[in-house]
């Protein structure tokens, strides 16, 4: 019997993305903004008087890349998916000059049992086939080859229960998760 795939999201599904990127914004331009606020995709609509360009530096700046930690129970449960034996792989959708720094500084740093050999990059996750994706974004949860699970974020609150129950549970963390991969829940 094939082993089953399981395609992890990095940025606020594996690591927490969010409030680093907003940490370094308020540091380096004096403002003061909760990342629990930036409720929508376009983080740009949270940071007026910055240029698109500024807000988005720190993905180009690899130092930032350090500050990136995992989520809660991340580390632990692709683990055990991995040792209950699942593949595991990171399917990440990332600016071409980000990805070494991010996957190396932010990824590969915290967990150990992980290499490049497990990192997918595209911004089409639906043309990539496994069994799960776990995303904290809907729209990359529908049309693949795969089940979806919602991973709550700020940016994802808002959308409706009836958009979530047709194609994705929605879970709190990587423990609940791992509870509908494990017991085989995702229609």
């Amino acid at each position: 019997m094939p082993r089953k795939v399981i395609l992890a999201d990095m940025d606020d599904t594996v690591t927490h993305l969010i409030e680093p990127w907003v940490e370094w914004l308020d540091m380096e331009h004096g403002l003061n903004v909760n990342p629990n606020c930036i409720i929508d995709w376009d983080i740009c609509k949270f940071f007026p008087s910055l240029t698109r360009d500024e807000v988005f530096k720190p993905l180009h700046t690899p130092s930032f890349w350090e500050t990136v930690t995992p989520k809660d129970g991340a580390y632990v449960c692709l683990k055990l998916l991995k040792e209950v034996g699942f593949k595991v792989y990171i399917c990440t959708n990332s600016h071409y000059d980000t990805i070494k720094p991010k996957i190396e500084r932010a990824l590969l740093k915290h967990f150990d049992y992980l290499s490049w050999d497990d990192v997918i990059v595209t911004n089409r996750k639906q043309i990539v086939s496994g069994d799960y994706l776990v995303d904290d974004k809907l729209s990359n949860l529908v049309g693949g080859s795969y089940r979806g699970i919602l991973m709550s974020a700020p940016h994802n609150w808002w959308l409706p229960d009836e958009a979530l129950s047709v194609s994705a549970p929605r879970v709190n963390d990587w423990y609940e998760a791992t509870r509908i991969i494990l017991k085989g829940e995702v229609q």
